[in-house]
């Protein structure tokens, strides 16, 4: 009761039949729960009441997904009553833990509602956009150099201030990773969601090098998205790949013993060595890279740890652990590494497959299991990056006398140290060629 009504109420003593009760908001009733006559007692709610100015889109997520949303971040969502109307919104916030049933993270998106079109229990269908940069930041040209309220995405103004919604000072938008000016936007490479097979680490395409015949790539995956999937290294622009009956192929494949989704690590090899089977590894033309900072000292790091496991099987002993988990450790971190090239990638994690139990494998299953594909590896990494202060030219020595081809290997000498063979046949090999610290242009 107000206290007019109150004063009423004392000046006549008379107690009236109907009386005005106000809601302590305005707003639209969602439900009432009294009628007339019905007896209420003190506390017990008659009518429930919401402000839909302002009302909330529901999203579930998946984690992955959800992981690359913000505050703020503009949402643009159709409604299953209104089809063809489009409303823009704002992420609001975003659960800070995965629903265990479902697996999924609960995103909310406020929506301004003044005309009052949007209906509580409605379904929608909603676009995130999310126009991140290299280094991660977004560039939204409705907040670049703006302030935000940091409990009503919808508030933004051009200055600070107090938000008329809460009372909270409003935040620099970049206080949530926004930038003020426009971010590169890269050109992705993807190929169709159906085309790729996965089973645990490893992730393939099956592209069609003759009509009718295929080969398979590893590959190194981006982003995964609703129909397309972004890659990272392992195939190239224009290239044709299956996108149906993958597992028909790869099934063929497995039953040849050839590479396949379960053991696609031959088809690195597959890839660089001529058909013949009995040819080094060539090269159409070189092109490195020079990495800058910790990254490129790193790569010179992973180099030196593979020429002491060289040096080590050449010696006929078995590589030492701390010298395999270097290699390991240093391929593993520099695979994730956005700042490299993405071709390099690939091989980086090749390396990383076969060196983590290097060391606790026999000599001859490291020789050929484990150092020839990281060998293969190393070869080709070694034309794509080296370190900026990278001074050291590597010699790329090939044996043909190697169990089952692919006799290849990187070293500093250029006397052949047959890691392959050891003291068997320890200067079995050739030189295929040098390969600079730099490319021969960058010398020049």
């Amino acid at each position: 009761m107000t206290d007019s009504q109150i004063e009423d109420l004392e000046e006549h003593d008379t107690a009236k039949s109907r009386l005005t009760i106000f809601a302590p908001i305005g707003g639209t009733v969602i439900e009432k729960l009294a009628v007339e006559g019905k007896y209420v007692e003190a506390g017990e709610p008659i009518y429930r009441i919401a402000d839909l100015s302002t009302v909330w889109l529901m999203l579930e997520l998946y984690p992955e997904d959800a992981a690359r949303i913000r505050y703020g971040q503009r949402v643009t969502a159709e409604m299953q009553s209104l089809p063809g109307m489009a409303f823009d919104g704002r992420v609001a916030f975003i659960a800070p833990q995965v629903d265990t049933k479902k697996r999924t993270v609960g995103v909310r998106v406020e929506f301004l509602n003044k005309e009052g079109k949007l209906r509580p229990g409605d379904y929608a269908n909603a676009t995130i956009y999310l126009p991140i940069g290299q280094e991660g930041q977004v560039f939204d040209a409705g907040l670049a150099g703006r302030w935000i309220s940091p409990m009503h995405p919808q508030i933004i103004r051009d200055a600070p201030g107090p938000c008329p919604i809460c009372g909270m000072d409003l935040v620099p938008t970049s206080k949530y990773g926004y930038s003020d000016t426009p971010v590169e936007q890269p050109t992705s490479l993807y190929v169709p969601r159906s085309a790729v097979l996965m089973a645990g680490h490893n992730s393939v395409v099956y592209v069609e090098v003759q009509p009718g015949r295929f080969e398979i790539r590893p590959i190194v995956l981006g982003p995964i998205l609703k129909d397309k999937v972004i890659v990272l290294g392992g195939i190239r622009e224009g290239e044709q790949v299956a996108t149906a009956g993958n597992f028909l192929i790869d099934s063929q494949m497995q039953l040849a013993g050839k590479p396949s989704l379960i053991d696609p690590t031959k088809a690195v090899v597959r890839e660089q060595v001529s058909t013949s089977g009995g040819e080094p590894i060539k090269h159409e033309g070189i092109h490195i890279a020079q990495i800058a900072g910790e990254t490129g000292d790193n790569i010179e790091s992973l180099f030196a740890a593979y020429f002491r496991i060289q040096q080590s099987l050449a010696s006929d002993e078995k590589p030492i652990e701390a010298d395999t988990q270097d290699l390991h450790l240093l391929s593993t971190e520099l695979s994730s590494d956005p700042s490299l090239p993405k071709s390099s990638i690939v091989y980086l994690k090749q390396i990383a497959q076969h060196s983590e139990h290097l060391h606790h494998l026999d000599i001859g299953k490291a020789r050929l299991e484990a150092f020839r594909p990281i060998s293969h590896a190393i070869v080709t990494l070694a034309t794509l990056v080296r370190g900026e202060s990278a001074t050291t030219t590597f010699h790329h020595m090939f044996c043909h006398m190697v169990r089952g081809g692919g006799g290849d290997w990187l070293q500093v000498s250029e006397q052949p140290l047959n890691p392959y063979w050891g003291s068997e046949m320890l200067t079995c090999g050739r030189e295929v060629g040098e390969l600079p610290a730099r490319a021969k242009k960058d010398v020049e």
